[in-house]
C-alpha cells in the first residue's frame, strides 16, 4: 500500500462511463482514498457522473464541454495540495503494486520530477511511448502505410521492456505520477493545446528546468486506448498534427515552420493521389478511400494558420494580471509595489514570485489583489511561468522589480491591446545610467546578432521586441505561443526576442509606446551590474543566449554572419575590460554552447 496522504489522484473523463469505474476501483485497491480522487468530467452524456455516486465522497469537477486535456488536468491539479499527484486517462487501469513502486522511486531521488511506467493494451500487448515524435517521424507518418505506423515506437519499447527504471525524454499522458512542486514550478500544463503533445511540452519543460523523468518497465498499467478519442478517428488525426505543429512553434519556430510546409506538402499530394484514385475505381471500390480523403482534408485544414482572438480586449474594464519575479531585493520590490498603488487603472491582480535565499516579499498592505508565490530556483523564465499559471487577467503583465511605474502605465497599456492586431505591448523605460537614444532603429535583433534596445526612445512605432521591464500580453496569445524558455541563462537575454519572435509568428504587431513611462533603477543582479563584476561571465551567458534564439527562431544562414559577431564582441569586450585571451576565449565558448543546448533540448 502508498502513503495515501501524499498522493491525489486527477481523472479525465469524457463519455467512457465504464471504464472510469474499472479505474476508480483499481486506484481504491492499491489504497487510494475517495477523497483523494478528483474526476473532471469534459460534458459526458453516458452517465458517467452519474454512476459515480456509488463512491461516497469522491470529488466531481464537471464542464460542460470538452475544453481539452490540459485545461481539465489543470482544472483538477488545482483541488489538491498533496506532495504527488497521478494524473490518468479514464481507460486505465492500474495493475496491483504500481503506486507503490512508482512512490518508492520518486521518494529515493529528488531530481526526479516526473515518473511513468509500461502501457499495456486490452490484449496484453506493450504500447508504450517514451519518446516524443520528432519532426522527422511525424513527417514519415503519412509517408509510411498505416499498418507499418508505431513499428519504429514498437521496436523501440521492446529493447528496453526489461531491467530497471531509466531517464526518458517524454512521459505519456496517458498515466504518469508527478511531484507537484516541480509543475508549479514548470507551469502548469500548456492549455494551448487542445488535444495531443501537451504531455510532450511539459516534459520538455521539466527537462529544460533540471528535472529527470523515468520510465520503469517492471510497472504496467492496462489502457483501453483510444476509449474516447476512438470514436473521432477523423478529428484525432487532425489535432495530433496541429498541436505537433504547435509543440515545435513553442520550443524550435523553425522547425516548427518546416514541419507544417513539409507536411501540408505531404497531405496535399496524398490527397491528389487518392481524389485521382477514386474517380478511377468503381463505386465499391472508391468508398474504401472515402475515409483516407476525409481524413487527409480534415489534416489539412487544421494546419490552416489561425489567430488566436479576432478583436481586442473586452469593452469594459478587462483584469490585468501583473507578474513580477524577484531575487533578494525588498527595497526595490516594495518600491515597485507602491507603484502599483498608484495606478489609475484598478482592476488587476499583482503575483510575485519570490526567488529570494530570505524572503523579500512582505504583505505589502494596500496592494490590490496581491498574491506571493515562493520559488527555491532561481530562474526567471520559471518565475514569470510560476505566475502564468495564477493568472486570471485577459491580460498578462510582466515587470522587474526594479521599475517605477508612471501613474497610467497600466491603463496605457490596456488602451492599446484594444486593437486586435497588436498582440504585445510595451512603454518606454527611462534610466539614470543610459543617456537620451535616438528613436528610428528600437527594439529590434539585427541578423547578424546586434541587439538594439534603445528602450528610453522618446516614439510609438512596432518594434521587434519588447521591452522586459514592463511588457503585456493577450492571455489568449499567450495560450498559444506558450511558456518562457528557462534554457535561457545569466540575466536571461534574448528571453524577450525569443517570446516576441512567437507572436510576431502568429501575425500579430508589437507596438512600443511613449505614452507613458516606467523607470528603471539598476541593481545587483542586473544585466549592467553582472557586466561590470564578472564581463567574462556575461558574455559567455550572452553568446550561448544569442546561439539558442537564432537557432530556435532565425534562418540557418544568419549563423554565418552571428558567429563572426560573437567573436569579435569577445575581442572587443575583453580589450574593454582588460582581460586575457584565455577570458575572450572562454566568452566565445558561450556560442558552442548554445549549439548543445539547443540540439540537446529537442534530441
Amino acid at each position: 500500500m502508498v502513503a495515501t496522504n501524499d498522493i491525489d489522484v486527477v481523472i479525465i473523463n469524457w463519455n467512457t462511463r465504464d471504464h472510469l469505474l474499472r479505474c476508480v476501483d483499481s486506484l481504491l485497491a492499491e489504497g487510494i482514498t475517495v477523497g483523494r480522487i478528483v474526476v473532471v468530467d469534459q460534458g459526458s452524456a453516458d452517465g458517467s457522473l452519474e454512476a459515480l455516486s456509488r463512491y461516497a465522497g469522491i470529488r466531481m469537477l464537471q464542464n460542460p464541454a470538452n475544453s481539452g486535456y490540459a485545461a481539465a488536468v489543470n482544472k483538477g491539479l488545482r483541488e489538491g495540495h498533496s506532495p504527488f499527484v497521478v494524473v490518468s486517462n479514464a481507460d486505465v487501469a492500474v495493475s496491483r503494486g504500481s503506486l507503490a513502486e512508482l512512490m518508492n522511486i520518486m521518494n529515493s531521488d529528488q531530481s526526479v520530477s516526473m515518473v511513468a511506467c509500461r502501457v499495456d493494451d486490452l490484449s496484453g500487448k506493450n504500447v508504450t511511448r517514451f519518446s516524443r515524435t520528432s519532426v522527422s517521424r511525424g513527417i514519415a507518418l503519412e509517408l509510411v502505410p498505416s499498418a507499418l505506423r508505431g513499428t519504429l515506437r514498437t521496436i523501440h519499447q521492446r529493447l528496453r521492456r526489461n531491467g530497471p527504471a531509466f531517464q526518458v525524454t517524454d512521459i505519456e499522458g496517458c498515466f504518469f505520477l508527478m511531484r507537484r512542486s516541480s509543475v508549479e514550478e514548470v507551469g502548469y500544463l500548456d492549455e494551448g493545446f487542445s488535444f495531443f503533445f501537451e504531455d510532450a511540452d511539459l516534459s520538455l519543460r521539466m527537462t529544460k528546468a533540471g528535472f529527470r523523468l523515468l520510465h520503469v518497465p517492471s510497472v504496467s498499467v492496462v489502457h483501453g486506448g483510444g476509449a474516447s478519442f476512438g470514436k473521432v478517428p477523423i478529428r484525432r488525426a487532425a489535432e495530433f498534427y496541429k498541436n505537433m505543429v504547435r509543440f515545435y512553434h513553442r520550443h524550435a519556430q523553425r522547425r516548427g515552420i518546416w514541419l507544417r510546409r513539409c507536411i501540408r506538402i505531404v497531405a496535399s499530394s496524398k490527397l491528389m493521389m487518392l481524389n485521382l484514385l477514386h474517380s478511377a475505381l468503381g463505386k465499391k471500390m472508391a468508398g474504401k478511400l472515402e475515409f483516407s480523403i476525409a481524413r487527409t482534408i480534415a489534416i489539412l485544414e487544421s494546419l490552416k494558420k489561425n489567430r488566436a482572438m479576432t478583436t481586442g480586449s473586452s469593452k469594459g474594464d478587462p483584469l490585468v494580471s501583473v507578474i513580477i519575479p524577484t531575487y533578494d531585493r525588498p527595497q526595490q520590490l516594495d518600491r515597485c509595489l507602491e507603484s502599483l498603488k498608484q495606478q489609475t487603472y484598478r482592476n488587476i491582480e499583482v503575483i510575485v514570485v519570490d526567488q529570494s535565499v530570505n524572503s523579500s516579499a512582505g504583505s505589502a498592505p494596500g496592494v490590490p489583489n496581491l498574491t506571493i508565490l515562493r520559488q527555491k530556483a532561481r530562474n526567471r523564465s520559471l518565475a514569470k511561468n510560476r505566475g502564468i499559471s495564477r493568472a486570471k487577467g485577459e491580460i498578462v503583465m510582466f515587470c522587474d522589480d526594479d521599475i517605477v511605474l508612471s501613474p497610467d502605465l497600466i491603463a496605457t497599456h490596456v488602451e492599446k491591446h484594444r486593437d486586435p492586431s497588436i498582440g504585445g505591448v510595451s512603454c518606454r523605460t527611462l534610466d539614470r545610467e543610459v543617456a537620451s537614444q535616438p528613436n528610428k532603429t528600437i527594439c529590434k535583433v539585427l541578423f547578424y546578432g546586434k541587439v538594439i534596445d534603445r528602450f528610453s526612445a522618446d516614439t510609438e512605432q512596432f518594434v521587434g521586441t519588447l521591452v522586459g521591464g514592463n511588457m503585456s500580453i493577450k492571455r489568449t496569445i499567450l495560450q498559444e505561443i506558450g511558456y518562457f524558455d528557462s534554457l535561457f541563462r545569466g540575466t536571461s537575454v534574448f528571453e524577450e526576442p525569443d517570446i516576441s519572435s512567437r507572436i510576431s509568428g502568429l501575425g500579430y504587431k508589437l507596438l512600443f509606446t511613449n505614452r507613458s513611462t516606467a523607470e528603471h533603477f539598476p541593481q545587483w543582479g542586473g544585466n549592467a551590474d553582472s557586466r561590470r563584476r564578472n564581463p567574462a561571465q556575461y558574455y559567455r551567458d550572452f553568446h550561448h543566449n544569442e546561439i539558442y534564439y537564432f537557432l530556435k527562431n532565425r534562418h540557418r544562414f544568419c549563423l554565418f554572419f552571428v558567429i563572426p559577431f560573437c567573436f569579435l564582441r569577445s575581442i572587443k569586450q575583453s580589450m574593454k575590460f582588460e582581460l586575457s585571451l584565455k577570458d575572450a576565449l572562454f566568452m566565445f565558448s558561450g556560442v558552442f554552447d548554445g549549439f548543445r543546448t539547443y540540439y540537446r533540448s529537442l534530441r
